[in-house]
This record gives structure tokens, sequence and C-alpha cells, in this order.
């Protein structure tokens, strides 16, 4: 999260360049059409919010499509439809319940081998972890998400490149206080944070 877009620009232009060093580096990154005249947005449907957010973020949410919509340079798309939500739901719903659990593992395992497994992690982390080990996601789960989340992805590049140009979620479902994580991990909830695993740009606006 950058101060200015000035700051994030900067960043941008250190992360797009090639680094023969990082083997997932590509050489050139793939283009999109410039912005249409007014942009295009779109948000979740209401059922996938409702019961997520709590009535404040609901509202303060609301407020937000709301000012966009009523700008002359946004125009809101509504779903289902013209603009399909669906394979951004199943690539958030894959970051906690499929082999790609396994990917924080791996990024966790030099902490897990010095430390006494998995007890001293926060309580909500220490569940996800403990969820997928017991879940023990077979090599061919894990190929057949692989080719599954390759899917999404071609599914979300279409919603961009002739629907929207935007997709705007929430970035939280509630400002929960540490006593009510602790009482009820994840407070029932999983945040839209879909795009990172889609390879598409996230930014945060608190």
């Amino acid at each position: 999260m950058g101060p200015s877009v000035r700051d994030v620009e900067i960043a941008w232009d250190v992360m797009r360049a090639f680094d023969e060093r990082d083997v997932f580096a590509r050489r050139q990154l793939p283009t999109w059409p410039a912005w249409r005249n007014p942009v295009r947005f779109a948000v979740p449907p209401a059922d996938e919010l409702q019961g997520q957010l709590s009535p404040a973020y609901a509202a303060l949410f609301g407020k937000v499509v709301d000012a966009l919509s009523a700008t002359t340079w946004c125009t809101c798309i509504e779903a289902p439809n013209t603009f399909d939500y669906a394979p951004f739901a199943a690539a958030n719903q894959m970051l906690y319940d499929s082999p790609i659990v396994a990917q924080r593992l791996l990024a966790f395992q030099s902490y897990i081998a010095s430390h006494p497994g998995l007890e001293d992690l926060h309580p909500a982390i220490r569940t996800t972890f403990q969820q997928a080990q017991g879940q023990r996601f077979s090599a061919v789960r894990a190929y057949d998400d692989i080719f599954r989340l390759a899917g999404l992805r071609r599914q979300a590049d279409i919603q961009f490149q002739n629907r929207v140009d935007v997709l705007v979620v929430p970035s939280t479902v509630d400002h929960f206080t540490v006593a009510q994580l602790e009482e009820e991990l994840w407070c029932g909830t999983r945040p839209w944070v879909g795009s990172r695993i889609l390879s598409t740009c996230l930014i945060w606006w608190p």
C-alpha cells in the first residue's frame, strides 16, 4: 500500500521489469486496452454480500457504490445479467479449500521447522494450516485445481476484456476486535481476495 500514486508507479516499474534470477519472471506482461469512458465497474451480486458484511460495513460499501455510480466517468455493470462474478467467487474459495493452501504452508516451512510445529502461530492461521494438512491433498487433486484455476483466469480475463474495467469489492467484512477474532476464528467470513491467484492487480483502499 503506497502513500501516493507516484510511489505505486515506482513500485510497478520495479515489479514489471524482467529479472532473470526470478524463475517466475515474465519477459513481457500482457497488455489491456485503454479504459473506456465512462469506466465500467461491477460489484459482487447481492446474494454474495448478504450475510457476509456487517450492517455498518454493508452501509459503507453501499455508499461507495452509490458515489461511484453518481459520477460522470463511472457506470455500474449489473450482475448477473451482463457480468459473471462466478469465476471470481470460485477463485476466492480455492484460497481456503484447495491444494493452493499448501503454497502458504511452503512459505512457512522454515518457521515451522524451527518452532514446535504450528502451535506458536495465530489461532486463525494455525486452523487454516491444520485443515490443509488434515485434507492431505493428492498430486492428482493439485493438478486438477491447477487446470481449474487456469480456466477461471481465462473466464476472468473475458469479463475484464469485454464487460468491465474494474471489480469493486469490500476489502473486509467488518472491523473486528482482537477478542472477537480469538472467540470466533475468521468470524465465519472469507474476505474477497481471489484476485491474488487470478493474476490480476489488486488495490486495497481503506
